[in-house]
């Protein structure tokens, strides 16, 4: 599935320095959690580390996905708490159910999101490295 830049965040520093470097850069950006994160910090807190980014850089436009591993119960959580898209790994039979529940709530269900990714794991000043990144990145139209 192609879409915009994608940049993996772990935490709200991560976020809101995207958000930041995106809002500057006039471009849309793809935050997708950490792998697994539903199963570490969960669906609640990825929707307020974005809920905390977003507020703090009103003007920036960003598409979120909470990465569910391979747990079909952390992408269902994950649905019934509200988040925006979700990845997951899954034979093609209980991907395509998920996916019809995920569309059902007003969820997306996304691929391929970390082709050409960002991980901002290591990142000292995410929006400095985000800001950079985006520059090299070519535009999709």
């Amino acid at each position: 599935m192609a879409g915009p830049p994608t940049i993996i965040i772990h935490n709200l520093a991560h976020a809101t320095g995207a958000l930041a470097a995106a809002e500057a850069a006039g471009t849309a950006v793809r935050l997708l959690s950490a792998p697994g994160a539903a199963a570490h910090g969960g669906a609640a807190w990825f929707k307020e580390v974005v809920a905390a980014a977003r507020a703090r850089h009103p003007g920036a436009e960003a598409e979120t996905v909470l990465d569910c591993g391979a747990e079909p119960g952390l992408a269902l959580g994950a649905i019934r708490a509200g988040v925006e898209a979700i990845r997951i790994k899954a034979r093609p039979t209980v991907r395509a159910r998920i996916a019809a529940m995920a569309s059902a709530a007003g969820c997306r269900l996304v691929t391929d999101t970390r082709i050409g990714a960002l991980d901002l794991l290591d990142a000292r000043d995410p929006q400095m490295t985000v800001g950079a990144w985006l520059r090299a990145v070519p535009r999709r139209h």
